[in-house]
C-alpha cells in the first residue's frame, strides 16, 4: 500500500506543479512533469497486487502512443522535433492512465482518495480565479478569471473536468453518514466543504467569461442527474433533482453582465471569434484529406496547417479550436480510431459501473461521467486536450474509469459472501 501512496503523492504534485505553470504549456515544465509521472508508473507498477483486470484499454492507450512514435522514427511526421516533444508528453499521459486504472484497485476500500488530489486542484485554482475577479472588479477592471493558466478556456476546461468530482464526493460522503444512521460533524463539515469547492468551480467558469466552459460544466452535471435518475433501482431521485436543478439555476442566476454581454457576441474579448474559428475548421478538412491516414505528425498542425490556411492571414493558427479535428490531421485515421475507441471503451464501462454499483464506486463513476461529457463538449470548440494539466486531469479521470469494473465486482463479490456469512449464522 505504502507505493499506491507513493504513486499518488507524486502524480498530485506532478498536477500541482501543471497547473500552476501555467498549465504547463512550456516544454520545460512539461518535460518535468512527464518525469514526475513515469517516476508514479514505476511506483505503481512495483506493488504486488496490480489490478485483475485485463489490459485491453492499456493496451489500446499504448497503441495510440505508437502511432505518435512510428511517425517520429519512420518520418513520416513533418515536425519532427515537435512529434518528439509530444510524444513525450503523450507518453505521461499514457503512464497516468495506467497509473489511475491501477490506483483504483489499490484504493478500493477509500475510492475517492484517488480522485482528492484532482478535486483539491480544482478548489484552489477556482479560489485563485475568485480572488482575481474580486481584486479586478475593485481596481475598475474588467473582470476576468483565469486562475494560474495564460487562457480562460482551458482555465474552464479544468474546473469543468473537477466539478462533477467535488459534487459526488460530497454527496457520497452526506449519503454514507444517512446509512450509517449518524450526524457526525465531521461528516456534515466534509460534504458541506466539498459541495463549496463545487460552488466556487461552477463560479469559476462563470468569471472565466468563457462560454462553452460554462455550458460543458453544466451539460456535465446535467449527465449526472441523468445517470443518478435512471440508476440500478431508481433509488437516487433526489441526487438527480438536486443536479438538474442546480444547472437550471445557475444557468439561470450565475452569468455576470459581462458573460451576457460575450454570450449575446457583444463584448470583443475573444481571441478566436466564433466565425474565425468555423473558418479554421473548413480549412482544416482539406488538410485532414491531404495527409490522409498517416496524418501529419503529431504535435504538427500548426506547420501542416499554414499550406491550406487563408483565414486571418496576419496571424498563426497554433491550434484548429477542435480536440478532434486536429487529432484527426496529426494522428491521421488510425491514431484518431485508436483514440475514440479508447474513449468509447472508458465511456462504456463507465455506464456498465453505473448500472451494477450501489457502492461508492457508483458514485465516482457517475463523477468521472460528468467530467468526461464536459470535455467532450468544450473539445468540440477548444484545445482542452492540447493543454498538458487538462490532459494529465482528463488521463487521470479516463484511468479510473477503466479500472471501476473490476472494483465493482468485488463489492458485489464481498456483499454475496456477507450474505452468505449472515445465512450460515
Amino acid at each position: 500500500m505504502a507505493l499506491s501512496w507513493v504513486a499518488l503523492g507524486l502524480l498530485g504534485v506532478c498536477l500541482w506543479g501543471l497547473t500552476l505553470a501555467q498549465g504547463g504549456v512550456y516544454v520545460a515544465d512539461s518535460a518535468w512533469g512527464v518525469l514526475g509521472m513515469g517516476l508514479a508508473g514505476v511506483a505503481a507498477f512495483g506493488r504486488r497486487e496490480l489490478h485483475p483486470g485485463g489490459w485491453w484499454g492499456v493496451g489500446l492507450a499504448a497503441g495510440f502512443l505508437s502511432v505518435g512514435v512510428w511517425q517520429w522514427g519512420a518520418g513520416v511526421t513533418q515536425t519532427p522535433v515537435r512529434t518528439a516533444e509530444a510524444v513525450m508528453e503523450l507518453a505521461g499521459y499514457t503512464v497516468v492512465f495506467a497509473v489511475g486504472r491501477e490506483l483504483v484497485w489499490s484504493f478500493r476500500r477509500s475510492l475517492w482518495w484517488v480522485a482528492a488530489p484532482v478535486i483539491g486542484i480544482g478548489a484552489v485554482q477556482a479560489g485563485l480565479g475568485l480572488v482575481q475577479w474580486w481584486l479586478q472588479r475593485a481596481a475598475g477592471q474588467s473582470p476576468m478569471a483565469v486562475g494560474s493558466y495564460n487562457s480562460r478556456n482551458s482555465f474552464a476546461g479544468l474546473l469543468e473536468l473537477t466539478l462533477p468530482l467535488a459534487v459526488w464526493a460530497g454527496v457520497w460522503v452526506y449519503v454514507r453518514e444517512k446509512k450509517r444512521g449518524e450526524s457526525g460533524v465531521g461528516a456534515s463539515l466534509g460534504a458541506s466543504a466539498l459541495f463549496a469547492m463545487g460552488a466556487a468551480m461552477l463560479v469559476g467558469t462563470v468569471i472565466s467569461l468563457s462560454r462553452m466552459g460554462f455550458l460543458a460544466a453544466l451539460s456535465g452535471m446535467v449527465a449526472t442527474g441523468v445517470l443518478a435518475a435512471g440508476g440500478r433501482g431508481g433509488k437516487r431521485v433526489w441526487p438527480a433533482v438536486v443536479a438538474v436543478g442546480v444547472g437550471v439555476a445557475a444557468f439561470v442566476f450565475l452569468p455576470t453582465d459581462e458573460w451576457i454581454a460575450r454570450f449575446a457576441g457583444l463584448a470583443v474579448t475573444e481571441d478566436v471569434s466564433s466565425d474565425t474559428r468555423v473558418q479554421l475548421w473548413k480549412e482544416t478538412l482539406p488538410a485532414i484529406a491531404h495527409y490522409g491516414w498517416k496524418g501529419c505528425g503529431l504535435g504538427g498542425y500548426e506547420s501542416c496547417f499554414y499550406a491550406f490556411k487563408k483565414v486571418a492571414p496576419d496571424n498563426t493558427a497554433d491550434y484548429a479550436h477542435n480536440d478532434y479535428l486536429q487529432v484527426l490531421l496529426e494522428m491521421g485515421w488510425v491514431g484518431f480510431g485508436l483514440g475514440m475507441v479508447l474513449v468509447g471503451r472508458v465511456v462504456g464501462r463507465l455506464w456498465w459501473v453505473t448500472q451494477r454499483s450501489e457502492g461508492v464506486a457508483w458514485y465516482l463513476g457517475v463523477g468521472c461521467m460528468g467530467a468526461l461529457v464536459a470535455l467532450g463538449l468544450h473539445s468540440l470548440v477548444d484545445f482542452n486536450l492540447y493543454f498538458p494539466a487538462n490532459a494529465m486531469v482528463a488521463a487521470w479521470v479516463m484511468g479510473m474509469g477503466e479500472g471501476l469494473p473490476a472494483v465493482v465486482k468485488w463489492e458485489i463479490g464481498r456483499m454475496q459472501r456477507l450474505g452468505e456469512k449472515v445465512v450460515e449464522g
